[in-house]
């Protein structure tokens, strides 16, 4: 169910900024509910269907606040060529192996900066090393570099200034968290990912939680050895 909603959340956020005239906070609870009611078979066994939509609108309000230094821009009529919303992108990594994937924002800010967001809604909690250690917003740093799908999407990209973060969906403030790059994130994050390609293929996968609270929140716990009662 937390891969549905965080699907629902993604399409109402894709459709809020795709926007051409400014916004109103009614508009974004407006496409929820619309989003909601075209997805509600997904929720018609569902006990908590109006604390998920209590919690959803709560959260949505608190987007529409917390992004209001793009929405107040006087010029938003204009920012088209600035916001872009789930842009696809794909890049080799290596001869062998490509990655493919969907930037969720990208705002191109007049002071020269390449904000690259990530919309995060899981229930899981997430501190700032997690987030600092998470790959997603790397992978995207690495497709600015590396796609050209995005280079011709976006041809003067690649000479900002990259501004990786997330927005996390949930908290009542400091919803954004940067992540750092640097000249030598292109090398780790390659070495990583062609690591866990390698480990894929030899079906070779490490289960270690923290602890067995933290399974509650991962949605392939159905199949974990760990989550029925091995010890830790």
């Amino acid at each position: 169910m937390s891969l549905r909603i965080g699907s629902l959340y993604h399409n109402i956020i894709s459709r809020f900024f795709k926007k051409d005239q400014k916004p109103a906070l009614q508009e974004l609870l407006k496409i929820m509910d619309e989003e909601l009611e075209n997805n509600k078979d997904d929720f018609k066994y569902h006990f908590y269907f109006k604390e998920i939509k209590n919690e959803m609108n709560k959260n949505f309000i608190n987007l529409y606040n917390n992004f209001s230094y793009i929405i107040d821009d006087p010029d938003y009529e204009n920012l088209k060529d600035k916001i872009f919303t789930e842009k696809e992108f794909v890049f080799d990594i290596d001869e062998k192996n490509k990655i493919k994937g969907k930037i969720d924002l990208i705002n191109l800010r007049d002071d020269g900066f390449a904000e690259l967001i990530d919309f995060k809604s899981s229930q899981k909690k997430y501190s700032e090393k997690d987030l600092e250690e998470e790959l997603q917003l790397k992978i995207y740093y690495l497709a600015i570099k590396k796609s050209n799908s995005i280079a011709e999407l976006l041809p003067d990209i690649r000479n900002r200034t990259i501004l990786p973060r997330y927005y996390v969906i949930g908290l009542e403030k400091y919803n954004f968290f940067t992540v750092t790059v640097h000249e030598k994130t292109e090398e780790m994050v390659t070495e990583k990912i062609l690591s866990i390609i390698s480990n894929i293929k030899k079906e070779k996968f490490d289960i270690n939680p923290r602890n067995y609270f933290s399974c509650s929140s991962c949605e392939y716990k159905i199949f974990c050895e760990k989550y029925y009662g091995e010890p830790l």
